[in-house]
This record gives structure tokens, C-alpha cells and sequence, in this order.
């Protein structure tokens, strides 16, 4: 049984959507505090391999598949779409709440 390609399975449907998701993304997993977020949130350890010959083995074992695919799904969840705005819209209840680019929201 073949897996679902895990980029397919997270982007979003309409295509600029999906280009700017795609930039997200690519922020993503170079951004330290995300990853660090990531990792304190689900316990996955995995790293890029460094080597070709290491890159052939995660790839044939899946391993990179498997940490993309939580990955994405992680982070649509958490930074991404409509759940992320619910929890921002939440807390922007609370009278001392100010996150930068959403005071535009409060009335």
C-alpha cells in the first residue's frame, strides 16, 4: 500500500492559499523556537540527515516521510488556518492580551 504523499495531504486546497502556506512552511522548519515548540509538543526528535547515503535511508525507511507528515499536521493545527486564529481569538478576550497584527480584530 502506497502512503498518501504528507504535503498533499496538509495544503491547503485553493492556490494562493497554498503558496503561502508552501513559505510558511519553508519558515518553519528553520525557525528554531518552531521546531523547538514542535518537538517540546509531540517528543520527535528527528533531524534532516547531513549525508546523501543517510538522506537514502530515512527516505527508504520512511522516517522523513513519517516526520514531515506529523510535522505538517502539527503545525496546521497549531499556526496555521482557522484552529490558530480560534486560539488567538480566545485569548484576545482577555483585556491584557495585545498580539502584534490583531488589535485590528478587537473592538
Amino acid at each position: 500500500m502506497k502512503k498518501i504523499n504528507p504535503i498533499k495531504k496538509h495544503i491547503p486546497k485553493d492556490p494562493l492559499m497554498a503558496m503561502a502556506w508552501h513559505g510558511f512552511i519553508s519558515f518553519s522548519i528553520g525557525s528554531s523556537e518552531i521546531m523547538s515548540h514542535f518537538r517540546k509538543d509531540t517528543g520527535n526528535t528527528y533531524e534532516p540527515a547531513k549525508t546523501p547515503i543517510d538522506q537514502m535511508v530515512d527516505d527508504a525507511t520512511g522516517h522523513s516521510a513519517d516526520f514531515l507528515d506529523q510535522f505538517l499536521g502539527w503545525l496546521n493545527k497549531n499556526y496555521w488556518g482557522l484552529d490558530f486564529v480560534k486560539s488567538v481569538w480566545k485569548l484576545s478576550m482577555y483585556k491584557d492580551f495585545k498580539p502584534v497584527g490583531f488589535d485590528r480584530f478587537r473592538k
